[in-house]
């Protein structure tokens, strides 16, 4: 077991999927539970082509997170720290 932060500033989920779920990043490249999934690797790969195409890249990522949802041992938590503090003297 391990835990691990993990963001995407891209904005795109193909950084935040495929660095965590791929075959080929298995290890220290973001793939620390050494999962692998065939049909989760052909996705992964076939997004990538459809850079600009988003309605069909749409598709590809929800039967993505829906392989990861079903066959994924992994807990997401989320935990936000996040402080403000204002003072009138500045």
């Amino acid at each position: 077991m391990y835990l691990l932060g993990w963001t995407t500033v891209t904005r795109d989920p193909d950084y935040g999927i495929a660095e965590l779920t791929s075959t080929e990043t298995q290890g220290n490249a973001g793939n620390r539970s050494f999962y692998s999934n065939p049909k989760l690797d052909k996705l992964l790969k076939s997004w990538k082509k459809l850079k600009w195409i988003l309605k069909k890249r749409r598709a590809i990522y929800k039967e993505a997170q829906e392989i990861i949802r079903k066959r994924y041992s992994y807990v997401y938590d989320i935990i936000s720290n996040s402080s403000s503090c204002y003072t009138k003297r500045i």
